[in-house]
């Protein structure tokens, strides 16, 4: 019995320890992933922004279903990453 609490008294640590690292590890991974969300919605952001000036531009009214298709696309993609 004593041989047993010595020898969990002495793996607790490591174990402790790379439950840090793991949780640290997490949560790097999940800021990639937030960040690259936000990263794909600006891009769609830029991209639709740019495709609805130049529609505007050019005045083409079948322009602008592209461009709500275009933010659409990037979205979507972006929402998988929040929620991947």
């Amino acid at each position: 019995m004593m041989l047993f609490l010595a020898l969990q008294a002495v793996a607790e640590p490591d174990a402790t320890a790379f439950a840090v690292t793991v949780k640290a590890f997490v949560g790097w991974i999940r800021l990639a992933a937030e960040i690259t969300g936000a990263s794909i919605i600006a891009l769609g952001v830029v991209l639709a922004l740019w495709g609805f000036l130049r529609a505007l531009s050019l005045r083409q009214a079948v322009a602008y279903t592209d461009v709500r298709l275009t933010l659409g696309r990037y979205l979507a993609l972006a929402l998988e990453f929040q929620l991947g």
